[in-house]
């Protein structure tokens, strides 16, 4: 019993991922198709959204957020010369005690 709350209380505090794509850029607005269900219950101050790439490296933020059913905006803040185009892959970190 101690171990099962010990494993529940550490996948708080390391975050999972929920992964999505770029579906439309409209200037620095991004829409993004992801799964929303869990990133809607975290805290405002604890929903991360980046792009990535393969590799995983940040190539972009996405900050103010407005969350939709299965889809979510908000403002591109590129962190490197790389080009953000549709269909680039985006991870929303998701706290695993949000359940």
């Amino acid at each position: 019993a101690f171990r099962a709350a010990a494993d529940l209380l550490g996948n708080g505090f390391n975050p999972g991922y929920e992964m999505g794509a770029v579906s439309r850029i409209n200037g620095r607005t991004v829409f993004v198709r992801i799964n929303t269900s869990k990133l809607r219950m975290m805290p405002k101050k604890q929903q991360a959204v980046e792009v990535v790439d393969d590799d995983n490296k940040v190539l972009a933020s996405i900050d103010e957020l407005t969350i939709e059913d299965g889809s979510l905006s908000g403002k591109l803040y590129e962190k490197s010369g790389a080009t953000i185009k549709v269909g680039s892959l985006v991870r929303a970190r998701i706290n695993a005690l949000a359940d």
